[in-house]
């Protein structure tokens, strides 16, 4: 029998998915969102993307599917988190700061969750990660072989970092750790039995790319993570 069409993606769901993905392009091309300037936007992108969901599911409350009961086990700690601040943090402000990346980290999960189910918004997220993490690459390269104390945002990196790449972050680490949510999975998909021959060259490509960045952060920490 013929497959089945698959069903439309809303716009709904896509403008959850643009929102989401320019958050994590802006984000992570601004040193990891650390600077104020810049995490004023990633707030500001947290809030409209999370604003969207919950109006959509408002408006299709008899269509939309049950939540994912995942998106509920980061609440406890968001409640716990601020009765920390309030009655226990010395630096209020500090203390205010953290829940706030906290908050948009639940609020990401959140969404991807319950707002981005389909296969074709879910493939578009993985790929602007994927370019991400190359375009990261590309960045570090510059940094290690061009000019050792290059950074994003007209920044200077710190000497003790020299030698080390960040890419678009500003601490080595960072960038290992990025990669590492990713070079996994790009192994997985070259070794993938039923792959073509070129998607097999193509993800073998990708994970090359992204283990030479790895070893290009010189993280220790992030090989070990990684065996």
């Amino acid at each position: 029998m013929p497959a089945a069409p698959s069903p439309r993606v809303s716009l709904w769901e896509w403008t959850q998915t643009g929102l989401l993905a320019a958050n994590l392009i802006w984000t992570t091309l601004c040193l990891g969102g650390y600077r104020p300037e810049t995490m004023v936007v990633t707030i500001a992108l947290t809030g409209v993307m999370l604003a969207v969901h919950l109006f959509a599911r408002a408006l299709t409350r008899d269509a939309a599917p049950p939540l994912h009961p995942a998106g509920w086990l980061f609440v406890p700690f968001l409640i716990y988190a601020a009765a920390n601040v309030h009655w226990v943090t010395p630096v209020r402000w500090l203390g205010w700061r953290d829940w706030i990346w906290w908050a948009q980290v639940i609020a990401v999960v959140w969404v991807g969750l319950n707002g981005i189910r389909a296969r074709a918004t879910q493939r578009f997220l993985f790929a602007t990660l994927v370019l991400l993490s190359v375009v990261a690459v590309a960045f570090a390269c510059y940094q290690r072989f061009v000019k050792p104390d290059w950074l994003m945002l007209g920044r200077v990196q710190a000497k003790q970092y020299f030698g080390r790449a960040s890419g678009p972050f500003g601490i080595p680490n960072s960038l290992a750790a990025f990669l590492l949510l990713l070079l996994p999975v790009a192994g997985a998909l070259a070794l993938r039995p039923r792959a073509s021959a070129v998607a097999r060259v193509l993800w073998g490509w990708i994970a090359l790319v992204l283990g030479f960045g790895l070893v290009l952060t010189i993280s220790r920490g992030a090989w070990i993570a990684l065996v």
